[in-house]
């Protein structure tokens, strides 16, 4: 794509029909939008004013006579929860080679990316109950608790952490982050699923200093992994199993996990 045109009516609030976004833009190298495909602009924005405050998207004129052209940009189906506008500013088009595609989302996640407190805070805890404790009940010094575990119930969560604790002394003699894994998958009650054993696993990891040597697939990032590599078996990908992108050398396997979760509506084929 050269020049990208895209029709704004407030900044990245823009005008959207449906579940697919468009963008216009042109096959010249310098911009080129006549009088009268501004007033065509004008007049579709009119016909879809409804839905001007519903959403953010963008829509396209097919002007033909002015060599100008439309493209598709995916929309994601759902946000994750704590990305309430994330995707405002990213840009995939169904004419870009799904390795241009993984380089756009890569970079996005990297220009983007949060700190995560739980997992700061759990990796400058003083003691490993200190570090179990906030790992396992999901909340940062602060009582703050991760979006992740928000809607497990307190009470598991307490039994989850008091059956860990009594694992402490095996959880300081592993050495590697799938014998943490394991610990922790063993120490499972009811209501607590894959992503929070694997984030539990992840935070308790970082205050050994032993992080993960594979990308671990819980439901989100399965998903995202399966768009990526087809069907898959199994708990976990080796990086070197993923397309070339995600080669870099300032992408580790916990961050590549966080992008087939958080991207997986992007990543489709």
């Amino acid at each position: 794509m050269n020049v990208c045109y895209i029709i704004s009516l407030r900044e990245k609030l823009l005008i959207s029909e449906s579940e697919r976004q468009y963008v216009i833009y042109s096959k010249r190298n310098e911009p080129r939008l006549s009088v009268v495909g501004a007033f065509g602009c004008m007049l579709l924005s009119i016909s879809c004013l409804t839905n001007l405050f519903a959403r953010s998207g963008y829509f396209c004129i097919d002007f033909k006579f002015m060599n100008m052209a439309c493209i598709t940009v995916r929309k994601p189906k759902g946000r994750c929860c704590k990305y309430s506008d994330y995707f405002d500013d990213l840009f995939i088009t169904d004419s870009m080679s799904r390795d241009d595609k993984y380089i756009v989302i890569i970079n996005h996640y990297k220009k983007h990316v949060s700190c995560d407190s739980v997992l700061n805070d759990t990796e400058k805890s003083t003691t490993i109950d200190d570090a179990i404790r906030l790992a396992a009940n999901a909340r940062d010094t602060r009582g703050h608790k991760h979006s992740h575990q928000r809607r497990i119930n307190t009470d598991h969560l307490s039994k989850f952490c008091d059956r860990i604790l009594l694992m402490k002394d095996e959880i300081k003699e592993v050495r590697s982050f799938y014998e943490l894994f394991k610990i922790i998958q063993d120490c499972k009650v009811d209501n607590i699923g894959e992503l929070c054993i694997y984030d539990t696993s992840h935070r308790i990891g970082a205050f050994l200093g032993i992080f993960p040597d594979a990308i671990y697939l819980h439901s989100g990032t399965k998903k995202g992994a399966n768009e990526v590599l087809g069907k898959i078996k199994g708990i976990r990908v080796l990086k070197n199993m993923l397309p070339a992108p995600f080669q870099r050398d300032d992408l580790s396997n916990s961050e590549i996990e966080d992008i087939l979760c958080i991207y997986k509506n992007f990543l489709k084929k």
